[in-house]
């Protein structure tokens, strides 16, 4: 009996980590947008990201799959196209923090000095 408990536990595990994944990396295509901003790398060691901050306290994430596009002109203002879309961050406990605007396939416009 309890064989049987335990092996239909981890089955129900197994399949909602499936369900989840086969979703994770779906997404709607969004609108190709032009921004210009300063390129800051934010967080600790492990968990940096890369983004672009514009003039009105605006952030744009940059995707992983970019981030060398940007990685060397950092502190520096640039002009890059990309794919927009944007993602709700949900705290631990549930609450909204508000929205996530993340860019995907960028290619740069112009790099000011």
């Amino acid at each position: 009996m309890n064989n049987k408990l335990l092996i239909a536990g981890l089955f129900l595990v197994f399949l909602t980590v499936f369900l989840y994944g086969e979703n994770a990396g779906e997404r709607e295509p969004g609108e190709i947008v032009q921004i210009t901003g300063v390129v800051r790398l934010v967080g600790n060691a492990n968990f940096s990201e890369l983004l672009i901050s514009g003039a009105e306290r605006e952030q744009w994430y940059i995707t992983r799959n970019d981030r060398h596009i940007l990685h060397d002109l950092q502190h520096r203002v640039v002009t890059v196209e990309g794919e927009l879309t944007v993602h709700q961050v949900v705290l631990a406990n549930g609450r909204l923090r508000g929205d996530r605007q993340v860019l995907h396939n960028i290619r740069i416009i112009e790099v000011k000095e």
